[in-house]
């Protein structure tokens, strides 16, 4: 929750199991940079 990094997230292991929080992330980079 350090940050915004997906792949980076889902290297870390453990929380690769939880990956909809990445695919969340992604769709809040988007917007933020849609935005």
């Amino acid at each position: 929750m350090m940050g915004r990094n997906p792949p980076f997230r889902s290297q870390s292991g453990m929380l690769g199991y939880f990956w909809p929080l990445w695919i969340l992330d992604w769709i809040a980079i988007l917007a933020l940079s849609v935005s």
